[in-house]
């Protein structure tokens, strides 16, 4: 494990991916943050625009652990009591079948909360580009994951790339980056995920941008 942490441990080591820091990353980077440049807008904007690449970026911070609400824990349950009716075995029997369908019900969860993140982040970029006039422009989603640790990466990726194949027409790109060091399987170190999803078309130029802004 890297610099000696335990996987434990690691988990509780943090980033620097806040709101504070992106606003003045952004500003050095060549973009504006869209409440600094119109301070009287009167429209639920998005939080970022780089006009050199023609980009529009709306932050979407996960602070809160989706899974510790009362209305998932009751969709949580309702889960385990429709397994059990159907097989009369509950996860915990260790059954592959019954923990194979439980997995894939437990993931499929987190599908429709974080789905009402990307059409809020949809709706921000989408009116932004038609009040400032930028409808030439691309929209990126960027997701931090701040302290929703209970869905891995490979999952998290699965569900947004169900999510972007819905009808968010303003959302060319999402980022999804962890503000928390995770495992990938089959690599030794923990990392800070940043993790592109691209809608199918006119990605060229979108990706190139993306890379940019990750290695800066």
């Amino acid at each position: 494990m890297s610099d000696g942490f335990t996987g434990e441990e690691l988990a509780q080591q943090r980033g620097s991916a806040n709101e504070p820091n992106w606003d003045a990353f952004v500003n050095k980077v060549g973009g504006y943050k869209v409440s600094d440049r119109y301070p009287q807008a009167d429209f639920e904007n998005a939080d970022y625009v780089f006009p050199d690449q023609k980009v529009v970026i709306e932050l979407k911070i996960i602070e809160n652990e989706i899974d510790k609400t009362d209305q998932f824990r009751e969709k949580m349950n309702a889960l385990s009591a429709r397994l059990f009716e159907k097989h009369k075995k509950t996860p915990l029997a260790l059954d592959p079948k019954v923990t194979a369908q439980y997995l894939k019900g437990f993931i499929g969860l987190f599908r429709s909360p974080i789905a009402r993140i990307g059409k809020k982040a949809n709706s921000q970029i989408k009116t932004t580009k038609s009040t400032l006039g930028l409808e030439d422009y691309q929209g990126v989603w960027l997701l931090v994951n701040d302290n929703l640790r209970e869905l891995a990466p490979e999952p998290m990726l699965h569900t947004l790339g169900r999510i972007l194949n819905g009808s968010y027409s303003s959302i060319n790109a999402c980022i999804y980056l962890t503000n928390h060091y995770v495992i990938v399987p089959g690599d030794e170190y923990g990392r800070i995920l940043w993790a592109p999803l691209y809608q199918a078309k006119k990605t060229g130029q979108l990706r190139d941008f993306v890379n940019w802004l990750g290695r800066e």
